[in-house]
């Protein structure tokens, strides 16, 4: 026997979190224990999902929701998450341009989840200098700030 009733929609619940890693390195409220406390959080998360095969490819401050205290943190909107397949490519143009790693900035289809662990290593120096690490206008200027800060890549970065 099916059940069908009228007017009954789906519907996602979450957890409440009252705010975003965005706004407190906005506000200048993060201490080095609450630094040390997220970043923890965060890579643990991406952590799990890569055991998961998911790369979130968006991993930016706003996207990373927080209870502050007790010092809870989630990361959120999954809206560009893709599970990783073998053999697969991908769109480049992912991931908000402050936090895209290099090799999607110079158009790369076949990458996977590491591409979230520059954004959270992005995310990190934000928590630390208080203001976006990479702060690019465009591609080619953001990826000349990379590189002014890292070095250009060898042979070897770029296979």
């Amino acid at each position: 026997m099916k059940l069908v009733v009228p007017h009954i929609c789906e519907s996602f619940v979450f957890d409440f979190m009252p705010d975003t890693l965005g706004s407190l390195i906005e506000n200048n409220t993060l201490d080095l224990v609450d630094m040390k406390l997220y970043t923890w959080q965060m890579f643990n998360g991406l952590q799990y999902l890569c055991q998961l095969q998911i790369m979130h490819r968006d991993i930016k401050p706003v996207n990373i929701l927080v209870d502050h205290p007790p010092g809870l943190l989630k990361i959120g909107d999954f809206g560009s998450a893709k599970v990783v397949r073998p053999g697969m490519t991908s769109t480049p143009y992912q991931v908000t341009r402050f936090y895209r790693p290099p090799e999607l900035l110079l158009g790369s289809e076949s990458y996977n989840w590491t591409v979230d662990i520059w954004s959270a290593g992005c995310v990190l120096g934000e928590m630390i200098k208080g203001n976006v690490l990479f702060p690019g206008r465009d591609t080619k200027h953001q990826l000349k700030l990379i590189r002014r800060a890292l070095g250009s890549p060898t042979e070897a970065d770029l296979k």
